[in-house]
């Protein structure tokens, strides 16, 4: 087990070093980590030595204990997560997420430590097989969002180097005929990157506003954008508007076009929201951007725990055949031998 955590650990390093853009990197660490737990869980249980023992078993203990108060806490913790998005940000359908989440966690809280508990003291009968294809279902999605949630923090984490020839900056709503506050964010994360890199090197890259017109939008995204920079001083020719996109993928599709135009071999950065930046990275990586880094915007702090979920719902949504035929497997494998057990 110790050999497989330095074989994942290596395998993290080269990854990340290839390609900060995939949630690999993400897996292999959180693999690493997990393996090596393990085998310091075997070490001390296996030891003669008595302090090694009970260091082993309050480890175990320790675990034991906590997963399921993790449990239980983030699920009132995204509860109250759900009053404060409902307080700032209005009562909208997607300020429910965050309930939702709680309440699933709550679920889970109680199906994964407490049923067996409660079926063991009243002689209920509790489907073993499907019981643990259900924990393993939950194990597997808890290591995929972990997973996710890393590669994210350690995209967040790279700064890109001040000799971009392109900025691109990705839309996200009107307020309006105005940039909503979030867009705002955006434009003041590109913006203050051309201002660093004029003052480092006195080089002034391209800004690609890059966003669609909205059914409920008087003009499109772009174009409020260059507005807004032009407002700043930006001169004209330093603007390339990209104003048909409908999603992040379609941001990068269209914009590595306008790139491979005016410079095929260019280095170019991302500006979005910190939240988002790792999700826009593997939608550049897989729309053929080679090169491509990320400005992050900050994010106020209530908002981050819904933001993540929804990158993460989205992520799933771009995997959703494997994941739906790991379900499938799952729950049939599950079900076959609780069949076979009645039998």
């Amino acid at each position: 087990m110790r050999l497989l955590a330095e074989i994942l650990l290596a395998a993290f390093f080269i990854s990340y070093f290839i390609d900060k853009r995939t949630v690999l990197n993400g897996k292999l660490l959180c693999g690493s980590m997990l393996c090596f737990m393990i085998y310091l869980l075997q070490s001390m249980q296996n030891s003669p030595h008595l302090l090694v023992s009970a260091m082993g078993f309050f480890l175990l203990w320790a675990i034991m204990t906590v997963l399921p108060l993790l449990f239980f806490s983030v699920g009132a913790a995204m509860i109250f997560n759900g009053f404060l998005l409902i307080k700032f940000e209005g009562k909208r359908l997607c300020n429910l997420l965050s309930f939702a989440v709680g309440l699933g966690m709550f679920t889970i809280f109680l199906f994964i430590f407490y049923l067996p508990i409660y079926a063991s003291n009243h002689a209920l009968y509790l489907p073993m097989p499907i019981y643990y294809g259900i924990v393993g279902l939950v194990g597997y999605f808890t290591f995929l969002f972990v997973s996710f949630l890393v590669s994210s923090m350690l995209f967040n984490l790279n700064k890109p180097k001040l000799d971009q020839d392109f900025i691109i900056i990705l839309g996200c709503g009107l307020l309006y005929d105005k940039p909503s506050p979030l867009l705002m964010q955006r434009i003041d994360a590109g913006y203050n990157f051309y201002k660093k890199q004029q003052h480092y090197n006195d080089s002034t890259p391209i800004f690609i506003v890059s966003g669609g017109q909205g059914a409920d939008e008087k003009l499109a995204e772009a174009v409020v954008m260059k507005m807004e920079l032009l407002a700043r001083g930006i001169p004209d020719e330093k603007i390339l508007v990209e104003d048909h996109s409908r999603t992040t993928y379609e941001n990068l599709i269209y914009s590595k076009e306008m790139m491979d135009a005016v410079k095929p071999k260019y280095r170019c950065v991302i500006a979005t929201h910190n939240y988002h930046l790792f999700r826009a990275g593997i939608y550049a990586r897989k729309a053929g951007l080679k090169r491509a880094e990320g400005i992050g915007a900050p994010t106020v702090s209530y908002y981050l725990p819904m933001a993540f979920l929804r990158e993460f719902i989205a992520y799933l949504n771009m995997n959703k055949a494997i994941n739906l035929y790991i379900i499938l497997f799952v729950l049939f494998v599950s079900v076959f031998f609780t069949i076979r057990s009645v039998l």
